[in-house]
């Protein structure tokens, strides 16, 4: 996963380091209704780190709920691990800054050019954040997630 992290910072001339922890539903579900007033599972969550600047700063914490991800991943029809891969640049997208639910689209036409460069593949239908009419399938699910402010 170090692997991934590294090539989807090296792919937007960024650099930095992260803390990932995989985690349960109990413990993510936790954090959602803590940090987002949400009381429910959720797949990955983003904690930006506010303050630093420039080379080798700490850009911030992932979680990822590896009992959601094995289920999303079941249902985009892809191994667990692209899924936790997509998450992963998910997550670090939303520690950059970027925010699918206010950017008109921005983060996720990043995101797919990222999955064909990072993950070697297109990201399924089910996960790219895509409206059904947008997405060469016609099934869609929720974004994967919301950002922590």
């Amino acid at each position: 996963m170090t692997r991934t992290v590294r090539r989807v910072l090296r792919e937007l001339g960024e650099s930095g380091q992260v803390s990932v922890l995989f985690t349960g539903d109990a413990e993510i579900r936790s954090l959602n209704r803590k940090f987002r007033g949400l009381d429910r599972p959720t797949d990955v969550l983003s904690f930006p780190w506010a303050s630093g600047a420039g080379k080798g700063r700490y850009l911030g914490d992932i979680a990822i709920s590896v009992p959601t991800a094995r289920r999303y991943a079941k249902k985009a029809g892809w191994p667990l691990e692209e899924e936790l891969r997509f998450l992963l640049l998910h997550g670090l997208l939303h520690l950059l800054g970027h925010d699918h639910e206010t950017d008109s689209g921005g983060m996720n036409r990043l995101q797919s050019a990222l999955g064909m460069k990072v993950l070697g593949r297109e990201i399924p239908a089910l996960r790219s954040g895509w409206p059904a009419a947008r997405t060469s399938r016609r099934s869609r699910l929720r974004p994967a997630s919301r950002r922590i402010s």
